[in-house]
């Protein structure tokens, strides 16, 4: 079976797709952490079935970003290391962000 090429016509309409896909993610100024980490992410990841039960599991009561940076430097990175696939905060949230990305892409 031969390849199939997009002509130029093809390839300009979906790279105009991805940039503005692109443009609209770059907009986005507040995601809320259940869209972010949805329960198949938390659930491949940890051993939790969704984010709010992950962060009910660390011990500290996070409802809103000022929360969840005001745990960190108490114990909230450990807890994420022991108990995810990820060394610390930082690096689960920039796999969701990446997994995030790719589902908008498409």
């Amino acid at each position: 079976m031969g390849e199939y090429f997009l002509n130029d016509t093809e390839l300009n309409e979906e790279l105009e797709s991805i940039s503005r896909t692109i443009d609209t993610i770059a907009e986005t100024k507040e995601l809320p952490l259940r869209t972010l980490f949805p329960d198949e992410f938390v659930r491949q990841y940890t051993n939790y079935a969704n984010i709010r039960e992950l962060l009910d599991a660390s011990g500290h009561d996070i409802s809103c970003q000022g929360d969840l940076e005001a745990c960190r430097p108490n114990g909230f990175d450990e807890f994420i290391c022991l108990k995810t696939e990820f060394q610390n905060w930082d690096t689960m949230l920039e796999m969701a962000v990446c997994e995030w990305i790719k589902v908008k892409l498409g």
